[in-house]
């Protein structure tokens, strides 16, 4: 009898970040009825929507730290229970100072979930199947964006902003439990891993796996591919935090639609990323098995998706009607979203035994950009009154991540 319960993990770990993004995202809905409640600036809504990167930016690499060391099954479950009380009191936040706090609160709860991702992959996936693995876990970050539009204003249709987040505080519990009774760190320690499994798991460790335990911090920062992974991914994610809470008031802005139908726009770009990513990582893991070669299976698809993500961008300065702009958003968001499980891929590939500490100082640059690009974004439509040179900041920083990646991205692993 065979058994599958890696692919069980997988899902477990979708479920969560599906949670996790959810509570997250549900600020780009709420923050036009929490700026009216407070009458809040753009500049300091910007600062509201940013706030969730400081905290993120505080934890993400001590959570990758932790999860190398004490192992995701503690780390998840801490950072789960911490998230809810987050999630809670932004619920009962009464000033300014309160809702900064508590995003950022917020934040430094959900720090340490992707580190354990990458952790449980590289644990309990074999090479040849990460990628696809990677990209069914994360595929959780577009679809979780899709779904929290319909899902967060008709929550807050139905109860105001406030009893949205104690409704989402109260979901999140559940999949605690779930996580803490079904998951083990080692798969030999979980009765549901069969030998069959087992053995195909640790079959094909990988030589960067076997390399020794105390590889450092200092050897991760020096790594060119690691430092140009590193670039890209905070492009990735001036993306993913300028799209997830700005996006439905930069179409509020254009065409003046209600908060309902907004809230159905938007899903159609992150369900779009969504189909993308799982193809992605597919065709990484079967150019991978084909050639053996990390400079075609990871380089190319990251340079690739920026181009396309950058060059959409630029009819949405001319778009007037909402279908094409739809249309180049979503080929904006879905090319830049779908390789988000290739950066963590390099991360296994170049890091190995230290995999979730070299993703947690890659996700330092996302959380920089969690607290640049709201901030920014606010910042010039402050002083602009539109978005355009937003989007053209954004098609430069795209530019600049091709180059990066051309000249110093596996540069040394054309063959493997």
């Amino acid at each position: 009898m065979k058994s599958h319960f890696r692919w069980v993990v997988v899902f477990l770990l979708f479920i969560i970040s599906m949670t996790n993004f959810i509570d997250r995202a549900s600020i780009s809905f709420a923050i036009s009825d929490i700026a009216k409640e407070f009458n809040f600036s753009n500049l300091e809504k910007g600062y509201i929507l940013s706030a969730f990167g400081i905290g993120y930016l505080l934890t993400i690499l001590f959570g990758g730290i932790l999860a190398d060391r004490l192992g995701a099954h503690k780390v998840l479950t801490v950072a789960c229970i911490l998230w809810i009380l987050a999630t809670l009191s932004i619920g009962f936040a009464q000033s300014f100072i309160m809702l900064f706090l508590s995003r950022g609160f917020l934040g430094l709860a959900e720090g340490p979930n992707f580190p354990c991702v990458t952790k449980v992959i590289k644990d309990w996936l074999p090479l040849s199947e990460r990628n696809l693995a990677l990209s069914l876990s994360v595929v959780a970050v577009p679809l979780s964006l899709a779904l929290s539009g319909p899902i967060v204003t008709s929550l807050m249709l139905g109860f105001n902003w406030r009893g949205m987040y104690f409704i989402l505080a109260g979901l999140s519990l559940v999949f605690i439990f779930l996580w803490w009774f079904l998951f083990r760190d080692n798969p030999a320690d979980s009765k549901q891993v069969l030998k069959e499994e087992l053995s195909l798991i640790t079959a094909d460790i990988h030589d960067s796996e076997r390399a020794p335990s105390d590889l450092n911090i200092m050897d991760i920062l020096k790594n060119e591919t690691l430092i140009a992974n590193n670039w890209g991914y905070f492009v990735y994610g001036f993306y993913l935090f300028f799209f997830m809470t700005w996006m439905p008031s930069y179409i509020k802005s254009k065409f003046d639609y209600s908060l309902s139908e907004i809230g159905w726009l938007t899903m159609i770009p992150w369900i779009f990323a969504s189909i993308l990513m799982v193809f992605a990582g597919w065709l990484s893991d079967y150019i991978y098995r084909k050639n053996k070669c990390f400079r075609l299976s990871r380089t190319y698809p990251l340079m690739f998706s920026q181009l396309i993500g950058g060059l959409s961008l630029i009819p949405l300065v001319f778009c007037q009607q909402i279908e094409w702009f739809i249309l180049c958003v979503s080929l904006s968001v879905g090319a830049v979203i779908s390789v988000n499980p290739i950066y963590y891929s390099v991360n296994i590939d170049t890091a190995g035994n230290r995999a979730a500490t070299s993703y947690g100082l890659m996700g330092l640059l996302l959380s920089l950009s969690g607290i640049i690009a709201p901030i920014l974004a606010g910042w010039v439509v402050n002083l602009t009154g539109e978005f355009n040179a937003v989007l053209m900041i954004m098609f430069g920083l795209s530019l600049s991540s091709i180059l990066i990646f051309w000249l110093f991205h596996n540069k040394n692993k054309m063959v493997m």
